[in-house]
């Protein structure tokens, strides 16, 4: 069966179910993570916090920034991050996986994921586009 790529509502809705239901409360961080971040949740293996509320991962020289900022604040991510050891999140991710497996959410990894490149993609654009509209003002001081 195909999934359609998420919108924004729905994944906003899909995280509330699962944050609200005990069991699935620290699934929802993770599910929010990958939302946020657009990574898949393998790669967040002894990840650290900004200041700025974006994250370093170990493999990357780059921070990773929110695409979508405010998500980082609503979801509460570095709040109710769940765990900080490797073991911990190996465990929440084996039930995210599991909980997908057994149709316990609506939407999938790979959803999310599609869903974060298709708004980064439309977000370039846009910049693209503004950014050719209003020339930049040199030498205007």
């Amino acid at each position: 069966m195909e999934h359609k790529v998420p919108d924004d509502q729905q994944i906003l809705e899909e995280y509330f179910d699962l944050a609200t239901n005990k069991k699935t409360k620290k699934l929802s961080w993770l599910y929010g993570m990958v939302a946020t971040f657009g990574l898949d949740p393998d790669q967040l293996d002894g990840f650290t916090w900004n200041n700025d509320y974006s994250i370093n991962l170990k493999n990357k020289k780059k921070a990773i920034q929110p695409l979508h900022p405010q998500w980082t604040f609503l979801f509460e991510l570095k709040e109710k991050q769940p765990c900080k050891s490797e073991d911990c999140l190996s465990s929440v991710r084996s039930s995210l996986y599991r909980a997908m497996a057994f149709e316990n959410t609506q939407l999938r990894i790979t959803d999310l994921l599609n869903a974060y490149e298709i708004r980064k993609n439309f977000y370039k654009n846009a910049m693209r586009k503004q950014q050719r509209k209003s020339p930049a003002l040199v030498g205007a001081f």
